[in-house]
């Protein structure tokens, strides 16, 4: 039986949104792992620096040479994407 690590989402997350908002508090962290080198680089970075810099959006994007909007949509990209990778059944082909 595979033992499956989890993590409460970082509560610089955000959650406000259907769009953002994962089916549970917790996410398997392997399963996340899995799938964050499939984003760009600079997704990776924005995640990285969102959940675990303690920055704000505009100190980040500053430090990226991005406004604050670009910021909140490549994050937005970077999570939507990995909501689906871990919440979509796989297809059997």
């Amino acid at each position: 039986m595979r033992h499956c690590q989890t993590a409460t989402i970082p509560p610089s997350w955000p959650t406000s949104s259907a769009r953002t908002t994962l089916p549970s508090a917790t996410v398997d962290i392997e399963a996340v792992h899995a799938h964050l080198d499939e984003l760009p680089e600079r997704q990776q970075r924005i995640l990285m620096l969102r959940s675990y810099g303690n920055l704000t959006q505009e100190q980040i994007g500053d430090r990226l040479g991005i406004s604050q909007m670009h910021f909140s949509r490549l994050l937005e990209r970077a999570l939507t994407y990995l909501r689906v990778q871990i919440t979509e059944p796989m297809e059997m082909t």
